[in-house]
């Protein structure tokens, strides 16, 4: 394709945020593809979210080339942190997405940023939280009596744990686009030297230095106290990925107000009547039924939502967070010292050759 394809594949919960928002958008004289609609964003999102079965991989490589050919830059820089795979799966499906960006470049070069496994698995569960999901953390990395249990297909994402081996996932890429064209920086690095963290990805793709004004941290880590506050919020809240809450919140407020779903069941029950029994049924026969079960008039119904709404729409949930993280001290760990020792007991091995392959001291990290 004659250009210079970077594709940064994650981790996740490993500064992929900042360097989408603070960094790569800012590098002279390279296309970054999460700007607007392009057919690399498309194919990007495309192999992330579909089934191989449901997408002509070949048809999206030709819109890709064509795009890549239109381009002005020498370089194009492709960003996706989950192209590791998928929370829900357990991230099973990456071998697939490798392939698949194989197929698409064939010539990229690949950036990898890892994180020691047992803080990465304490920052995908706290964000697991924010999303609306109430399980604890035992249950999410499956810790039952000092072991680690498989995953199982449950309500609520789980992980487990000897399978998110780091050393896997290079080694994938290693097979698919070479050793010589993958480069993986741990995330601690980033931590004691931040310039020279940014170097090692200009110096090995390629790429005109920039340097941020300010290292401000993107979706920083939130306290134990707004985690188990949110666990049980979560409960009762309308949120994408809790389907029985009753308390709208601001991603996703209560679509019908009560009154008028009350009125739907009024007409609901009338039109079934009618079928069934051949008459017409007095208008009031559905306000009554719903009458002694509700709040005894649509009038109070309606009002205690409005109430309700405006209430929700100016104090919003972070404004509660920020409160109870003042109020509530919690001193229980979500990561306690066991668990750790325990996950970081699991991948020592894998993380002493990781070591080697990256050419990175790992172990000074802890990561063995």
């Amino acid at each position: 394709m004659g250009k210079n394809v970077v594709i940064h594949v994650g981790m996740g919960k490993a500064l992929s945020s900042f360097l989408q928002s603070r960094v790569f958008p800012y590098i002279s004289n390279c296309k970054n593809a999460r700007e607007g609609q392009n057919p690399i964003k498309s194919a990007s999102l495309t192999i992330i979210n579909e089934c191989f079965h449901n997408f002509d991989i070949e048809e999206l490589r030709q819109k890709v080339n064509k795009y890549i050919s239109q381009i002005d830059e020498e370089s194009v820089l492709v960003s996706e942190e989950w192209f590791e795979g998928h929370v829900n799966a357990d991230f099973r499906d990456k071998k697939s997405i490798a392939e698949a960006l194989h197929t698409l470049f064939p010539n990229g070069k690949i950036l990898i940023v890892v994180r020691r496994q047992d803080k990465w698995l304490e920052s995908l569960y706290k964000q697991m939280i924010s999303y609306g999901y109430s399980m604890s953390f035992r249950s999410f990395i499956n810790y039952r009596k000092g072991r680690f249990l498989p995953w199982r297909s449950r309500a609520f994402p789980n992980i487990q744990v000897d399978q998110i081996s780091i050393l896997n996932l290079v080694n994938l890429y290693h097979s698919q686009f070479g050793a010589e064209n993958v480069k993986v920086i741990p995330f601690e690095l980033f931590l004691r030297d931040k310039e020279k963290f940014l170097n090692e990805i200009y110096e090995f793709f390629e790429l005109e230095p920039y340097y941020p004004p300010r290292y401000k941290v993107i979706n920083p880590s939130v306290s134990n106290g707004w985690i188990y506050f949110m666990r049980v919020v979560n409960r009762f809240l309308i949120r994408p990925y809790n389907s029985l809450g009753f308390i709208p919140s601001p991603e996703k407020p209560l679509e019908t107000p009560p009154a008028k779903f009350c009125r739907c069941r009024r007409v609901k029950y009338r039109d079934q009547w009618k079928a069934t029994h051949g008459q017409v049924v007095n208008e009031g026969f559905g306000r009554n039924f719903l009458r002694c079960r509700v709040f005894n008039k649509d009038y109070l119904l309606s009002k205690w939502w409005s109430t309700f709404e405006k209430f929700f729409s100016t104090l919003s949930l972070e404004k509660i967070l920020l409160l109870v993280d003042k109020v509530v001290k919690v001193k229980v760990p979500i990561l306690t010292e066991e668990m750790s020792r325990e996950i970081m007991k699991v991948h020592a091995e894998d993380n002493r050759e990781l070591s080697s392959k990256i050419g990175y001291d790992l172990k000074e990290y802890g990561y063995h």
